[in-house]
């Protein structure tokens, strides 16, 4: 008799002990899966938008623009405002891009398509004005090593998955160069689902440098 209760007590102990194995397991399953959240997330990186387009969605930033003499550090606000068309063309319209060509005459919007970011433009400049051309910025889904042309700019994926740590938290980012003839003239780092969190760019004696400090997304 004695032996059956200790049989019976050790067989249950086990059971236990292999339910809480079970459901500790299950947990840490849970735990790598799903995003921790909202400033950290453990997506995979070829899932989402590289910049998310929803009218409301806005980004803050810290700005450092320097000279050779000076530096100046302020506060931006990247935001998209609404969804609009150019001669029947649709897109987003972004106030404050912080990162992009120094010049455009005319009027841009973004929008992201099955294989990156483009870039929606009309010349005013023109009489009369252009058709809207349609120009891929940021590939992605992407893979290290891919290359994009841009304007007069060559735009390359050199990481896909790259940790930044930024005022807003660290992000898993994709990380893109662009050059311009051989020289490396900007860098963007963006964490697909969240937006850009780091970008450098260097325009004539000016360098600009945003880094993310809060953000909210609709």
């Amino acid at each position: 008799m004695k032996i059956e209760i200790k049989k019976t007590f050790y067989i249950k102990v086990f059971s236990l002990s292999a339910l809480l194995l079970f459901f500790v397991i299950l947990s840490s399953c849970d735990n790598i899966t799903q995003p921790k959240n909202n400033n950290s997330q453990i997506l995979p990186p070829d899932t989402g938008q590289i910049l998310p387009l929803n009218t409301g969605n806005s980004w803050t930033y810290i700005r450092t623009m320097s000279w050779t003499d000076s530096t100046k550090v302020d506060s931006v606000t990247m935001s998209i405002t609404k969804k609009d068309s150019l001669d029947g063309v649709t897109g987003y319209d972004v106030k404050n891009l912080i990162i992009g060509p120094s010049l455009i005459f005319g009027g841009f919007m973004l929008d992201n398509h099955e294989d990156g970011l483009y870039m929606i433009m009309i010349s005013t400049i023109r009489v009369p004005p252009t058709s809207p051309a349609q120009e891929k910025v940021l590939s992605f889904p992407t893979k290290a090593g891919d290359t994009t042309s841009f304007m007069s700019y060559l735009i390359t994926t050199e990481s896909i998955d790259q940790p930044v740590t930024a005022a807003a938290g660290t992000f898993r980012c994709v990380k893109y160069v662009i050059r311009q003839d051989t020289s490396v003239v900007g860098i963007i780092w963006s964490e697909p689902r969240v937006g850009l969190v780091r970008t450098w760019a260097q325009y004539g004696a000016m360098k600009v440098s945003c880094e993310l400090n809060s953000y909210s997304l609709k």
